[in-house]
């Protein structure tokens, strides 16, 4: 079972490495219709691949799943809200000894210099439409943005993390929702340097219960989009 199949990429992939039958779900009409048309065009029937178009917390299955496969991660790992879908789907329609995936999910928080993309921000506010908007960047400043950071020696501390669900098989909504509050952590200086704000991202394990991972998808800080929460003004630090 893949829950939020998108454009149908993992439920392809299911099918590819020999799985029976994948139900694709998404509730994005246009989503399953482009999973439906990708999943044709790569010769894979409709009885390999199913896809439903609705809500996993309402959909029903003539046989539990094996498998609930799942990209639930958004920005910090909650936001977005996907999580709870997850869960459901779990609950509902996995099998007694089902498999998860991803089983492991970890937070993490680096300590950033940003100078370029501020001065950048600042620029673009400064003419809005003819206007200065100059007087907008505190507010822009400190409201969470994401983003990726183009040069390695962005990074200045040691990324460290603050979170882990080491079983997504057996994590209740109540753990995963508080758990990440009140977050308490330590960052070591690589440098002499002014720290900008915090990046926040995650890895992601694929695994089966009582061995190593096969697989770890890392949303590190110079990977792709993650959330960046800029201080109101830089911090100087010390090594």
């Amino acid at each position: 079972l893949v829950v939020g199949c998108g454009p149908g990429l993992l439920a392809l992939m299911c099918a590819q490495a020999g799985a029976k039958k994948v139900v694709a779900v998404d509730g994005c009409k246009a989503m399953t219709e482009l999973t439906q048309q990708v999943a044709e065009a790569n010769g894979f029937s409709k009885t390999t691949i199913e896809v439903v178009h609705g809500q996993v917390e309402r959909l029903a299955l003539k046989e539990k799943a094996d498998v609930v496969l799942c990209d639930w991660a958004g920005p910090a790992l909650l936001h977005g809200g996907m999580h709870r879908s997850f869960l459901q789907a779990r609950r509902r329609l996995l099998k007694p000894g089902g498999i998860v995936l991803p089983s492991r999910a970890e937070l993490f928080v680096t300590g950033i210099e940003d100078r370029q993309a501020l001065a950048a921000l600042s620029k673009q506010w400064q003419n809005i439409s003819g206007f200065d908007y100059g007087s907008a960047m505190s507010t822009v400043v400190t409201t969470p943005r994401l983003a990726t950071l183009s040069l390695a020696s962005q990074v200045c501390t040691s990324s460290e993390k603050v979170a882990d669900l080491a079983d997504l098989s057996s994590v209740t909504l109540q753990a995963m929702e508080t758990g990440l509050k009140g977050m308490l952590f330590e960052l070591k200086c690589l440098r002499d340097e002014r720290l900008f704000g915090l990046m926040v991202h995650h890895d992601l394990s694929f695994g089966l219960p009582g061995q190593e991972d096969v697989a770890v998808l890392s949303s590190n800080p110079l990977s792709h989009h993650k959330l960046l929460l800029n201080f109101p003004r830089g911090i100087l630090v010390k090594k």
